[in-house]
């Protein structure tokens, strides 16, 4: 597993000279994003819930472009990593180091659940363009996270009721 050392170092590569980086633990990090809207409307959907959103949660970072900082929480990465070769751990720190610089170069600061999808959307589209060297570590987590399966898993849930949902409205 990378240090907090590395995981710092690699976010220092990504971020603009102005920004700090704090490291926070994990229940002071999940705790303030659950206020957040969009994680809100994840536990809406089903996607976490208020007892798995600790160990579950796939957000490692976030951006506060207003102040300037980048918070990070370790065990998140930790969880999210667990079993992952350490040369594709940090090309998927890489990832979200690159992804969270994107949100300060373009002063993203969203205050909707819309608001936040459509910035990532648009953040994830542009990674995909400036960094695909990195989609190939991101595609072995998705696949391999212990922590991403169980994600994914209630998101092909939930697909899969909407799907029904729909077909018993016709």
């Amino acid at each position: 597993m990378l240090s907090e050392e590395q995981v710092r170092e690699i976010f220092y590569e990504y971020l603009p000279t102005s920004i700090g980086v704090m490291t926070i633990d994990r229940d002071t990090f999940v705790g303030q994003a659950r206020n957040h809207p969009y994680v809100g409307l994840q536990i809406q959907m089903g996607v976490y819930t208020e007892e798995n959103l600790a160990q579950d949660f796939l957000s490692p970072a976030r951006a506060h472009p207003q102040v300037p900082l980048q918070v990070i929480c370790m065990e998140v990465f930790e969880a999210i990593l667990e079993g992952i070769p350490d040369e594709i751990a940090a090309d998927y720190v890489r990832h979200v180091a690159a992804h969270e610089a994107h949100h300060f170069h373009t002063h993203h600061e969203p205050v909707s659940a819309a608001d936040h999808a459509r910035n990532e959307l648009s953040c994830v589209t542009a990674l995909k363009e400036k960094h695909p060297e990195l989609d190939e570590a991101v595609q072995y987590v998705e696949a391999n996270s212990p922590v991403y399966r169980r994600v994914y898993g209630r998101l092909d849930e939930i697909k899969k009721n909407l799907q029904q949902a729909g077909r018993t409205k016709q």
